[in-house]
């Protein structure tokens, strides 16, 4: 342990307290030009900021933006009334004289759509994608259609995803995160070589980057520990009155992913803890996580198999696993496929065979029956599909 570099500090640096977004803003949005293409560039930019640091909602930003064309028209309106003081009437009515305040007058106004085209156009921003969790199944809606009147519409059950590998790219082209990582590679290969030669005998457990698990696992010693390791955390939002008559109804399942490359002591800030998705819980339940956690388990196994990305202007192929899902007893109950509330249960404990009477009487492992991790999951698959 004595040998280990010092850990990288992510509050040290002003990068660190800002996202990708944040850091492009800040070196852009402040220097407008001309360009009516770069104007509304800027505009964006602010937008995009008062979205991303102070969370206001669309209706607000469109008000700032009609704010910013109406400070525009009042400016141009100022100049135009001190100018015809000073240039000839044959200047100030000329066609070019007035076609070079009318690309302001004109500039087209933002709506929420343009507005979010605009953010994925000029900005690293990763939108969120939709996932029809009854693609199969559709219900169906009357709808009035201007041409044929009546007809009958799809309607699909949707959950909201961000895209994993392209928020995991901008994430690591944070220079913090990305220093970060290199170190834990660095670090994770000189414990290996340390240990092969037989010159570090180090049993002491401190992060999960020392549990046997990890250090056992394929994709680990192929790669000397060169990967990615990737926390997922669920958990339930009551959105409406938790105490109200309503309560449940509104309830929402958000899943969030950390990259455990980072120092300990940085993987539990907010701003290591990325969206992952979100969906209704009754949705979820009904239709089952693997099919609303879909596009992650594909982009985790394009990661396991390894991708290129091209990370602060460096090309390399990167390998990655779920090292592991964290969450409150419903959460971890629901995602491995037991029963949320055990409170009637006659196994009560997903890792034992430990019936309910015997709860009050044996408190060691050693006097239970461990479930058998892969005969057990496999009939509590065969039981979901059934």
């Amino acid at each position: 342990m004595n040998n280990m570099e010092p850990a990288v500090n992510p509050a040290s640096d002003h990068e660190s307290q800002l996202d990708g977004v944040q850091i492009f803003i800040n070196n852009n949005i402040y220097h407008p030009s001309t360009s009516p293409e770069n104007d509304l560039e800027w505009e964006a930019g602010i937008l995009l900021r008062l979205r991303h640091q102070f969370f206001l909602p669309y209706e607000a930003l469109i008000l700032v933006s009609d704010a910013i064309h109406d400070n525009y028209n009042r400016s141009v309106l100022t100049i135009q009334e001190k100018l015809s003081t000073l240039v000839s009437t044959e200047v100030f009515g000329s066609t070019a004289f007035k076609a070079a305040f009318d690309k302001i007058h004109h500039q087209e106004q933002l709506t929420r759509y343009r507005l979010e085209t605009t953010w994925d156009k000029f900005f690293p921003t990763v939108m969120p994608k939709e996932v029809i969790l009854n693609r199969a199944e559709p219900s169906y809606n009357w709808i009035n259609d201007p041409q044929l009147g009546k007809i009958m519409d799809e309607v699909f059950e949707i959950g909201y995803y961000i895209p994993f590998l392209q928020s995991l790219e901008q994430f690591l082209s944070i220079k913090m995160v990305y220093e970060a990582v290199m170190l834990s590679f660095r670090q994770s290969f000189k414990k290996n070589t340390a240990a092969n030669d037989n010159q570090q005998q180090d049993v002491s457990y401190s992060d999960v980057w020392d549990g046997k698990y990890l250090k056992c696992h394929p994709l680990f010693i192929r790669h000397n520990g060169h990967i990615l390791c990737i926390q997922v955390y669920m958990d339930e939002v009551e959105t409406g009155n938790p105490l109200g008559s309503k309560k449940g109804k509104h309830k929402v399942c958000v899943f969030y992913w950390t990259l455990m490359n980072l120092p300990p002591i940085y993987r539990s800030t907010l701003r290591s803890i990325q969206l992952l998705g979100i969906v209704s819980c009754d949705l979820l339940k009904e239709r089952g996580v693997d099919v609303f956690l879909k596009p992650f388990i594909d982009d985790l196994l394009r990661l396991r198999d390894g991708i290129t990305l091209t990370i602060r202007n460096v090309s390399r192929k990167w390998y990655g696993i779920l090292l592991h899902f964290v969450g409150d007893m419903p959460a971890s109950n629901f995602v491995g496929g037991f029963k949320e509330g055990v409170g009637g249960a006659k196994l009560p404990c997903r890792t034992c065979m430990i019936v309910r009477d015997d709860l009050e009487s044996i408190h060691h492992e050693s006097g239970c029956t461990l479930r058998n991790s892969i005969l057990q999951y496999k009939f509590q698959k065969l039981r979901m599909q059934n």
